[in-house]
């Protein structure tokens, strides 16, 4: 049989003929591309890195999408933890922690510690469209969140319409 390079290769007919060691031989566009192309081994990041937040609250929606809220709830206040400490307190990043962790206290029923945070969210958000100029993507999704927050803790339309108007200058 005829082998791999670098391995023995037998005769094919078996008259007698002694095995060989083909050498392999170097393919030159190969040998550029992993030239190109160095792997370089993970690294290590500091328990505090924004990253590490990332994975940490992805693995809370993770957990909160399967039903698992109480070993959610703790990934989602580390997640928030370290964007405030390496982001900022104002940072969007920090807003959508925020507003995670304020529906997870919504779905284990606890309306009171959401709205806080909801509403901290939302504020985030309308200061960057202050400073910015811009709306941010995620600023409809958190003021649609805070009214369903509101709805369910049996605050009135209008009540609602007041607090959205209020905080975000949303008309009613």
């Amino acid at each position: 049989r005829i082998g791999d390079a670098g391995r023995i290769r037998e005769p094919r007919h078996g008259l007698g003929m002694r095995r060989q060691r083909i050498k392999p031989r170097p393919v030159p566009h190969v040998a550029g591309i992993a030239a190109k192309r160095r792997v370089h081994p993970p690294q290590r990041l500091d328990q505090d890195h924004p990253d590490v937040a990332r994975d940490l609250s992805n693995l809370a929606q993770l957990l909160q999408a399967t039903n698992r809220l109480g070993e959610a709830e703790p990934l989602m206040c580390r997640a928030l933890a370290i964007d405030e400490a390496s982001l900022g307190e104002d940072h969007p990043d920090v807003a959508i922690d925020l507003n995670n962790l304020a529906r997870l206290l919504q779905a284990t029923n606890r309306l009171g510690e959401a709205e806080p945070l909801m509403r901290r969210a939302l504020a985030i958000f309308l200061a960057f469209q202050r400073d910015t100029g811009h709306t941010h993507p995620h600023r409809d999704v958190v003021i649609a969140n805070y009214r369903r927050l509101l709805a369910a803790m049996r605050r009135s339309e209008a009540e609602t319409d007041a607090a959205l108007w209020r905080e975000a200058g949303v008309p009613p």
